[in-house]
């Protein structure tokens, strides 16, 4: 990625972010005072080039990621799926994570040529997700009742970039789920999902977050209630897309037991939980019954998605690995310089492993999602710097 030599002060809170520590814990390791850090930061006093190279050679980043300043994506409000026990450092991690693979993706596809996602403007669509999701399928080449092989592979091939495991290799599993940057200045935009996820689970929140960029771009403040009507909204679409109205009409009533809804699962690649939540949605069956097959499901495990029977497989992302691979060598040299990231991390989103090169692989036909199914096995230079500042 091509990016000023200027080093950029702002980069300091970036790199506190991705660390997960505090600007006064990396002011006292580096042996300045905090108020410094924060000039520095902020931008009223020089960013020193030994500043940058002593930061650099420490957390183990590219030189140039103290120069890779993106705008667009450092204004944007993130949405994300979590759980309420989230805690705030962790996210803060997790969004950065987020606006740098948002960051790449965006810059490399420009470069590269692929198209970009073109944001539906029809104000009549926009009030009816379920006419929404029809018109998504259609762009996608699917007729209004088939199901979604690959929610992946839609998303890609409309021009919005997936990550698998945005967060490191090793890291303990977060409490958030997904995470998308919506804005109208972004026309390639990116998801991800925080950490490997189940197949049912990840193809849900995909197109959950895919809502977010229908309907919330540049959001003013953050969505923090699952109750919000912009995340019901989202949940409706996403059920609307992986779950059509008339298949539900035709497969779902309300004496459906729970492991009478296991083949829609199979078919549609969609928790039973979600089925359930989409059934009541549809007032298919009543909310007492919905209560009823909740309760059954917990008491089953069933929330569990490596519980839960039927197992549906998990996508791959390709198309952040083939823009980059457009536009630079996977090789980590080629990846550092490129990206202004440590190279592991970037070759861990693209699924490249670590010191290796894979050739550039197109992205494959969609796959029938029951074949797909069948397939699927299982001195301390620090001391001084206060004085050089």
């Amino acid at each position: 990625m091509n990016t000023p030599n200027e080093l950029v002060g702002d980069r300091i809170r970036a790199l506190c972010e991705l660390q997960a520590i505090s600007r006064k814990s990396l002011a006292d390791d580096l042996q300045i005072s905090p108020a410094t850090l924060s000039k520095i930061e902020s931008g009223s006093q020089r960013f020193p080039q030994d500043l940058a190279h002593e930061l650099s050679v420490r957390f183990g980043l590219p030189l140039g990621f103290f120069s890779a300043h993106d705008a667009i994506s450092e204004a944007v409000t993130p949405t994300f799926r979590k759980r309420a026990r989230a805690r705030v450092i962790d996210e803060k991690r997790i969004v950065r994570l987020a606006r740098e693979a948002t960051r790449v993706f965006s810059s490399a596809s420009e470069q590269s040529g692929y198209r970009e996602f073109v944001f539906p403007t029809d104000p009549n669509l926009l009030e009816d997700e379920e006419q929404c999701a029809v018109e998504i399928r259609r762009a996608g080449g699917l007729d209004s009742v088939e199901p979604v092989p690959n929610v992946t592979r839609l998303l890609e091939r409309q021009g919005i970039g997936v990550v698998a495991a945005l967060t490191p290799a090793g890291d303990s599993p977060s409490d958030h789920t997904g995470i998308t940057l919506p804005s109208r200045h972004n026309s390639r935009p990116l998801i991800a999902l925080v950490d490997p996820t189940a197949g049912a689970v990840a193809r849900f929140t995909l197109a959950h977050e895919a809502a977010h960029h229908i309907w919330d771009k540049d959001l003013a403040t953050p969505l923090t209630s699952t109750r919000d009507p912009r995340e019901l909204r989202a949940h409706r679409f996403a059920g609307a897309l992986l779950l059509p109205r008339s298949v539900m009409v035709k497969r779902v009533t309300e004496g459906t037991t729970l492991r009478g809804l296991l083949p829609l699962k199979a078919d549609y690649g969609v928790s039973v939980g979600a089925i359930i939540k989409r059934a009541s949605a549809l007032h298919l069956i009543s909310q007492h019954r919905e209560r009823s097959l909740q309760i059954q499901l917990s008491s089953l495990g069933w929330r569990d998605q490596h519980v839960e029977p039927v197992e549906v497989a998990v996508e791959r992302p390709l198309l952040l690995k083939q823009v980059l691979a457009r536009v630079t060598p996977l090789d980590a040299l080629s990846l550092a310089r490129y990206t202004c990231l440590a190279p592991e991390l970037v070759q861990q989103w693209v699924g490249t492993p670590p010191g290796h090169t894979a050739p550039d692989q197109p992205i494959g036909e969609v796959i029938d999602l029951a074949s797909r199914r069948r397939g699927h096995a299982g001195g301390n230079p620090a001391s001084t710097l206060e004085e050089r500042l």
